[in-house]
């Protein structure tokens, strides 16, 4: 997956290749500063037929590790255990999920990702 979008997988005559399809993902706003503790919510949406996962990561500044925060698959949202405090995801994956928290650490500066997929079993 690409951090600004997502990717198909494509075969033809053997050969594997990868499309980005980042320009029919988006997400809102783009960029904000927040105060601490001011709630916040994030829209991630796409246009991709077929794919029905939205998935939300965050990457603290100075770290290249991408987190993965949860998704939602279909209408079925899932945290990860160590977020079920701090993140609520909601929406369809199919065509839109919104992200909501409230910033904790203050003078922390932290980038969120959204990215979709097609569903996996």
């Amino acid at each position: 997956l690409d951090s600004a979008g997502c990717y198909e997988k494509n075969n033809q005559l053997g050969l594997s290749y990868w499309e980005s399809l980042s320009d029919k993902v988006h997400q809102m706003p783009k960029d904000m500063l927040v105060k601490t503790q001011d709630p916040v919510t994030l829209t991630c949406s796409h246009t991709i037929s077929n794919y029905y996962t939205i998935l939300w990561y965050k990457q603290v500044m100075g770290d290249v590790a991408l987190n993965l925060i949860g998704y939602v698959r279909f209408t079925e949202p899932s945290t990860e255990s160590q977020y079920t405090n701090l993140f609520i995801i909601k929406g369809d994956g199919a065509k839109s999920s919104t992200l909501e928290f409230k910033p904790n650490a203050s003078g922390s500066f932290v980038t969120y990702y959204c990215a979709a997929s097609e569903a996996q079993c």
